[in-house]
């Protein structure tokens, strides 16, 4: 992505970042690797996401919990807007100022 531009990718990707965004094992670490492989090619950060650690489960018991969804930005998106944190509330994510 080009480097003045600032950008926000926000999204439910469906994939993992991290071992621990699922609470059994078994992620597919290959499929991690290419994903984090992908956002660190666009030179995209991760927003770290206030709230629940995770925001998707199967409702069953034991239950599966996830975190799927993913808040990234340009550097240059950073130091234009440094008082934005992404929070997942009860429904919905949205984003909060300071």
């Amino acid at each position: 992505m080009p480097d003045l531009v600032d950008w926000l990718v926000v999204g439910d990707f469906n994939l993992y970042r991290h071992p621990d965004d699922i609470n059994r094992p078994g992620a597919d670490h290959a499929e991690m690797f290419m994903f984090n492989e992908s956002i660190s090619k666009l030179g995209l950060v991760e927003l770290p996401l206030r709230g629940k650690g995770f925001i998707w489960t199967n409702k069953q018991h034991p239950p599966i919990l996830e975190h799927l969804d993913w808040f990234s930005t340009s550097t240059t998106w950073i130091l234009a807007y440094p008082n934005i944190v992404p929070f997942y509330g009860d429904f919905r994510s949205r984003a909060l100022f300071d």
